[in-house]
């Protein structure tokens, strides 16, 4: 059970870096600004996809799907306010 305790503690800690980290993206994509020259273009964003077996994509008999389910969905909606948003899923499946 503790370990459970850690691994979740240890899972809503990243997704919170990750949201803290999106919405700077969002906020820099909407203001047009990134903090460096006036007229310069804003920085690549990421998204960093942190999990199990959801955020990998997962399918029986098929395996992962790295850019489908939630994960693929959320970088979509992402890159509707700042399209140089890029995807790096290091979700672990188990499988």
């Amino acid at each position: 059970m503790k370990r459970f305790s850690t691994r979740l503690a240890v899972v809503a800690l990243a997704m919170t870096t990750v949201s803290l980290g999106l919405t700077s993206t969002t906020a820099q994509a909407h203001t047009g600004h990134s903090g460096g020259h006036h007229g310069s273009s804003p920085a690549t964003g990421w998204y960093v996809a942190l999990g199990d077996s959801l955020a990998a994509g997962y399918q029986p008999n098929a395996g992962d799907d790295r850019t489908g389910g939630y994960v693929g969905k959320v970088l979509v909606a992402e890159q509707r306010m700042a399209r140089k948003t890029k995807l790096r899923n290091l979700a672990c499946s188990g499988e």
